[in-house]
């Protein structure tokens, strides 16, 4: 078993967790019927990410000799997707609506992207490609401006924001852009 396979065996746990807790969220969610179209447009998006992060996470396969501060970045980093998680379906008994603790998951999100940031700065390409640092920054902005305004019309058009942009992004964009590469 190489370094990286015995390593990469507990980023995927915490990624397996994650996904274990939406399914598990949506599911109450449904049971309770208690779901907000900014919900499940998060769920949508947030199923996304975590996948999309988990099959980013393989790429570290490319690492020959690993460090515990590259490999504990890599756990928090992980972490940070699982806390994101639990602001959408936190593991409580008592339900609270989730526009009353949207603010919550706005917060994870913007530490999950620090997290990504950081993870990025460390594998050496924060500015490779250079529209990494500019597309990570208006998911930033936009949390930024969803956590300082209570609208609901604005709530509902960041949340189908994240989701379209972020399945442009893992079907279309990345494909076409490496093709140009």
């Amino acid at each position: 078993m190489s370094e990286f396979e015995f390593l990469f065996v507990l980023i995927s746990i915490i990624f397996g967790i994650a996904l274990t807790q939406i399914m598990s969220g949506t599911v109450r969610g449904l049971y309770n019927r208690e779901f907000t179209e900014n919900q499940v447009l998060y769920t949508l998006f947030v199923t996304v990410l975590v996948v999309i992060d988990w099959w980013v996470s393989f790429s570290f396969n490319l690492i020959q000799q690993w460090e515990f501060g590259t490999f504990l970045v890599l756990v928090l980093w992980a972490m940070v997707h699982y806390g994101m998680v639990a602001a959408l379906y936190p593991p409580i008994s008592k339900p609270l609506a989730f526009e009353r603790r949207r603010h919550l998951f706005l917060w994870a999100y913007i530490g999950m992207l620090v997290a990504d940031i950081i993870l990025t700065a460390v594998r050496g390409s924060l500015l490779t490609p250079w529209y990494y640092l500019p597309f990570i920054l208006h998911y930033v902005f936009l949390s930024g401006i969803g956590l300082r305004f209570n609208a609901k019309w604005l709530h509902r058009c960041i949340a189908w924001w994240f989701l379209i942009s972020m399945l442009a992004w893992a079907l279309y964009v990345r494909t076409l852009l490496s093709e140009i590469v």
